[in-house]
């Protein structure tokens, strides 16, 4: 009887160990994947920032552009009705002289 019970308490002191065992070896995976979890975390936040920032550079960029494009266009314009004004004049010129 002594001899059952010390081998049944052997076995359950066996099985305690594992149990202890497994529980402390997948511990540190846990670690691992939190610190994992967190430098995914810490990457989306990296991306994100970085996003914002490329939109606002290339927002700034784009306003800067249209603002020139528009200075441009306004002198073009004014050059060109300088010039077809003339080109008018000339032409009202021609035909008094023809006429």
């Amino acid at each position: 009887m002594d001899n059952i019970l010390l081998i049944l308490l052997v076995l359950l002191l066996g099985g305690v160990l594992a149990i202890l065992y497994l529980n402390l070896k997948t511990k540190p995976k846990d670690e691992n994947e939190n610190k994992e979890a967190e430098e995914i975390a810490n990457l989306k936040s990296e991306i994100s920032s970085l996003k914002d920032t490329l939109n606002t550079t290339i927002n700034s960029s784009l306003g800067a552009m249209s603002t020139s494009f528009n200075n441009l266009s306004t002198g073009v314009t004014k050059d060109m009705t300088e010039t077809l004004t003339k080109v008018e004049e000339k032409v009202g010129n021609f035909k008094a002289k023809r006429g």
